[in-house]
């Protein structure tokens, strides 16, 4: 690329607003490489993909150091997608003002949560779109529900389908993997805006079909069930 180019990207925000970053290497240059692009991005809307797997050679202080330049932009994003070690969840504290979708969870099992569930995203009044990772905890990581419209979500157990659901009163479409357990429903409220629900069960477990009888939808227009029902 000639001088004159490279002037122009550099000198170009929307060209580094949206990017996404899979990484095994170490997390200083990394850390580098994101730095460069938030500023490069300038004060532009942000829609970030950031994977940082459970085996990579991660230095706990290198680990914090990335995850806190890209909490320190929270305020800019827009799209943003982590999939981050359990152990940094509680970094993920600021504001996100103008966050519009989410792919949130950690990418391994939870360990003991923090005193306080993550606030991160509890006050994002765009957010309309979320998606949970397989290791997702609701009681650790506070989410604004009543603000959702679409919601994904991987192994929640009846009951704590139910209790997103009873928060959750504006969906319009709900996807949902089941995992079987004991636990016993509690009451759900009508869902008035409902459309599409979608539950995945394993056909080798127990039925539920308790979660199904205590829904009430009545604008519901499309329903998918696998598995279990």
């Amino acid at each position: 690329v000639c001088f004159q180019w490279r002037s122009v990207a550099l000198l170009s925000p929307s060209l580094w607003r949206a990017f996404s970053l899979y990484t095994r290497a170490s997390l200083s240059l990394n850390s580098q490489i994101l730095n460069c692009w938030l500023q490069r991005s300038g004060c532009l809307r942000l829609s970030i993909g950031i994977y940082l797997p459970t085996d990579g050679p991660w230095i706990k202080e290198a680990l914090t150091s990335f995850i806190t330049t890209l909490v320190a932009h929270s305020a800019r994003w827009e799209h943003i997608s982590l999939t981050l070690p359990f152990e940094c969840m509680d970094l993920l504290r600021g504001q996100t003002p103008f966050l519009r979708s989410l792919m949130l969870g950690p990418c391994d099992a939870p360990m003991p949560g923090p005193d306080h569930p993550i606030s991160l995203f509890s006050d994002a009044p765009q957010l309309h779109s979320v998606r949970l990772s397989v290791c997702f905890e609701p009681d650790i990581i506070a989410l604004p529900w009543a603000n959702l419209s679409h919601l994904e979500a991987t192994l929640l157990s009846p009951q704590e389908c139910a209790t997103i659901l009873s928060e959750a009163k504006n969906l319009s479409c709900f996807r949902a993997v089941i995992v079987d357990c004991d636990d016993l429903l509690l009451a759900i409220p009508s869902f008035p805006k409902l459309q599409s629900l979608t539950l995945i069960g394993n056909a080798e477990e127990t039925p539920r079909e308790d979660l199904l009888d205590a829904l009430t939808l009545p604008m519901l227009r499309q329903l998918n069930l696998h598995g279990i029902w």
